[in-house]
C-alpha cells in the first residue's frame, strides 16, 4: 500500500509538470510542511538551496521556475520506487531567460511520501552548469531546446511510467 501511494504520488507530479497546470495544483501534491532542497549556488537562482518550506512555497518555486527558464526537453529515463521513496531519472535541458544560456544535465528528483503527500523534496543537478548560465551575459543558448519545469511542455519518457513503477 505504501508503494502505492508513492507511485501515485510520483505520478501525478510528473503529469501536472508536464501539463502546465496550476501552481497551486501542483502544491497541493506537497505536505503543509515539506524538506525542500535543491543544492547549489542559493545565489545563482531564487530556488536554489535548503529549507523547510509549505505549500505556497512551492507554488512561488513553480512560477519563478516558469518565469526564469524557457520550456524545452524534459526526459523521464526511470522511476524508482521503494516504500516512502521514489527516484526520477532523467536529463533535461534548460535555458535562462535573463541571459539566453541553456544547460544540458542530467538530474534525480528525490521524493519521500507519507500519507499520500510529498514530504521531501531534492532536485539534483549539475548545480554548477546552471549557477554559471545564471551569472552569464552571453546569449549563446539554443532557446529551441530548453526546459521550463512545468512549462505545459509535455514530459516525453523513454520508458512507460506505468512499466517503470
Amino acid at each position: 500500500m505504501c508503494e502505492e501511494r508513492t507511485r501515485h504520488a510520483t505520478n501525478r507530479l510528473l503529469a501536472k509538470l508536464g501539463l502546465g497546470a496550476d501552481p497551486e495544483d501542483i502544491a497541493a501534491l506537497f505536505c503543509r510542511k515539506v524538506d525542500w532542497a535543491v543544492p547549489g549556488d542559493a545565489s545563482a537562482l531564487p530556488w536554489i538551496g535548503r529549507r523547510s518550506v509549505g505549500r505556497r512555497t512551492v507554488a512561488d518555486y513553480i512560477r519563478q521556475s516558469r518565469a526564469l527558464v524557457e520550456p524545452g526537453a524534459f526526459v523521464v529515463t526511470d522511476i524508482l520506487v521503494q516504500g516512502e521513496r521514489a527516484v526520477i531519472l532523467g536529463e533535461r535541458c534548460c535555458c535562462l531567460r535573463q541571459t539566453g544560456r541553456s544547460v544540458e544535465t542530467e538530474f534525480a528528483i528525490v521524493l519521500t511520501v507519507t500519507c499520500g503527500r510529498i514530504t521531501r523534496f531534492r532536485l539534483l543537478e549539475d548545480s554548477f552548469a546552471v549557477s554559471q548560465a545564471s551569472r552569464s551575459c552571453s546569449s549563446t543558448g539554443n532557446h529551441s531546446t530548453c526546459f521550463a519545469i512545468g512549462s505545459g511542455h509535455s514530459n516525453r519518457t523513454d520508458a512507460d511510467p506505468n512499466s517503470v513503477l
